[in-house]
């Protein structure tokens, strides 16, 4: 039995990564000019994927926010302070008030002995 030799075939070279500038020179190759896909990719030099994706996607990617959604939204949460800011007021209100009262009857308690 003959040995099998497996003659190695050289890979095909990587097309350069699309930058925004190159995508956005598609978008408007395809949507200005009326340029078809096929018509993109002997212009540019660029893979049908490469059109395709540029053609598919924003010019820069979006990412989408991290972390915890808000539970109230900004009106509501106004609305919330304000609510809290009016109690508290009432509160010390209160407070002054009882504070004032007390303040009397020591000071009629005072007269009395």
């Amino acid at each position: 039995m003959e040995p099998t030799y497996h003659i190695p075939t050289p890979k095909t070279p990587k097309k350069p990564d699309c930058t925004r500038d190159d995508r956005l020179r598609i978008q408007t190759l395809y949507y200005e000019a009326g340029f078809t896909q096929d018509q993109i990719c002997l212009q540019t030099g660029f893979t049908l994927s490469q059109v395709r994706y540029a053609l598919a996607h924003r010019l820069t990617p979006q990412k989408s926010k991290t972390g915890r959604k808000l539970l109230l939204n900004t009106p509501q949460r106004k609305r919330l302070i304000e609510i809290v800011e009016l109690k508290l007021f009432e509160l010390r209100s209160r407070k002054k008030a009882t504070y004032d009262a007390l303040q009397e009857t020591n000071h009629l308690c005072h007269y009395k002995t």
